[in-house]
């Protein structure tokens, strides 16, 4: 039975992840948080302990993995303080002699802002791109929550206690329901993605490729990096027609330029605070100056490990398109 420290299991990846762990049968789940009552529903399962506690505490966290005999671990991140505590969490691993394997995963979106690591199996949750070996990918974006993301894979590659597998997903389809006014009020597709576009990726795609990451516990894909989303990256005007036919009304693309990204800061700004607000304006200028996305090699590599083709964005549009047009 793996013992699996999993966090953020109230976010977007975590509601998936969760269940689909537990029906394997084959996991106990540790679940840190600051507030247990938002873990309250998983009270009743036999195989989930949930205990309070912050992860930026590396001495708290070195406690945890050991008392609890933690060979695995999912570690969800947010914040400005997301380097210290990513650093610090990889260094209390290595103190923990029960620790095998990190996955480590991180996700461009304006909605989660999330990094995630895995251990027995250390899994880490990155972004989509090969930061350490191409130069023009988004290690050089200004955008600084992608900024950290090359150092913590390349002390994953140099770390040698543990096996490691690196997850990166491109941009979630659930993104749009965040534009939802901006596109059936509005007739608008307000990110602008440029003629280069963007990768896009299902949320359930995540958490299967984390699930696999963790039963693999590094045997096959120690040391890999699984991009995730579509082989397609869909432009701005991509992202306007594909919702005007499945809404049956035009929707008019905002220009991929620095007006756009100026009003795009500004919204962002008044939502979350002038620091992400400032981040996330410059995620979308990198993605309008270099594209993201995978190469054809890649998304072979990830059908491999999926074990299936992974989800196409057209029909996430038309089936959130139908519901939305119940409400017009």
């Amino acid at each position: 039975m793996q013992k699996v420290l999993l966090t953020a299991a109230t976010g977007n990846i975590g509601a998936w992840l969760v269940p689909k762990l537990l029906a394997t049968g084959a996991v106990k789940l540790l679940l840190p948080t600051s507030d247990a009552r938002k873990l309250s529903s998983f009270n009743n399962s036999e195989n989930v302990s949930i205990i309070e506690g912050l992860i930026s505490d590396p001495q708290w966290v070195e406690k945890q993995l050991q008392s609890h005999e933690i060979d695995t671990i999912f570690l969800c991140l947010f914040g400005i303080d997301e380097i210290f505590t990513a650093f610090n969490f990889l260094n209390a691993i290595q103190r923990s002699p029960c620790v095998k394997h990190v996955v480590y995963m991180h996700s461009r979106t304006s909605q989660t802002l999330m990094n995630i690591l895995l251990i027995n199996f250390t899994r880490y949750l990155s972004a989509c791109g090969n930061f350490l070996n191409e130069p023009d990918s988004a290690i050089n974006w200004m955008c600084p929550h992608t900024k950290i993301k090359p150092p913590v894979e390349a002390a994953l590659r140099n770390i040698k206690t543990f096996t490691h597998t690196i997850i990166g997903p491109s941009l979630f389809f659930k993104n749009d329901y965040r534009v939802k006014d901006a596109i059936v009020r509005g007739r608008r597709w307000v990110e602008p993605y440029g003629e280069k576009g963007t990768s896009r990726v299902a949320v359930e795609d995540i958490a299967d490729a984390v699930v696999t990451a963790i039963r693999d516990r590094g045997r096959n894909w120690n040391g890999r990096k699984i991009q995730l989303g579509t082989l397609k990256q869909f432009t701005s005007e991509d992202h306007a027609a594909l919702w005007s036919n499945s809404l049956g009304f035009p929707i008019k693309a905002v220009p991929s330029n620095q007006e756009s990204l100026n009003m795009l800061e500004k919204h962002l700004r008044e939502e979350l605070g002038p620091v992400w607000g400032r981040d996330l304006a410059l995620l979308y200028a990198g993605i309008v100056l270099t594209g993201l996305g995978m190469s054809e090699e890649d998304y072979k590599t990830q059908v491999e490990f999926l074990g299936r083709e992974p989800a196409k964005y057209e029909d996430f549009v038309m089936k959130v398109a139908e519901e939305w047009k119940k409400e017009l």
